[in-house]
């Protein structure tokens, strides 16, 4: 399997959909683990189920909904992408759709990321606690 380093915008772009959500998916639990710690969550018992409510594909989807209007035009047709990949399986407790719009969220992390761009990261993130808030307290 040939390698070679990963290193433009462009080179970003080309990565599969699939690929982007794998990495984007963890980069926005770290970043829910992250934030919870920072708002003063603690107890792991706490954290875990607190977290896991943030991570589900269904609380995902509802998160895309919310934050495609503050995304920018690239974020958008990474997201897109995602969204319109190809699932040959999804979770048992959603339906496709849902599961669609949370791959399309994890896209947008995974990519951000690799543009090593922390800053919008947490301005995301900013966002979906500022959207969820009555659900942390």
């Amino acid at each position: 399997m040939a390698q070679r380093e990963i290193d433009n915008k462009k080179d970003i772009l080309s990565i599969g959909s699939k690929e982007l959500a794998y990495l984007g998916d963890s980069v926005y639990e770290v970043n829910i683990r992250k934030t919870l710690i920072r708002l003063g969550i603690r107890g792991v018992k706490d954290l875990n189920k607190m977290s896991m409510n943030y991570v589900s594909a269904l609380y995902q989807a509802d998160i895309f909904s919310f934050l495609k209007d503050y995304l920018t035009e690239e974020e958008m047709k990474v997201a897109l992408r995602g969204r319109n990949t190809k699932i040959k399986h999804s979770s048992k407790s959603v339906n496709i759709s849902t599961y669609r719009l949370a791959t399309a969220l994890e896209c947008v992390f995974g990519y951000l990321y690799l543009l090593d761009d922390t800053d919008r990261i947490k301005e995301l993130m900013d966002k979906i606690f500022e959207y969820k808030k009555a659900e942390v307290i």
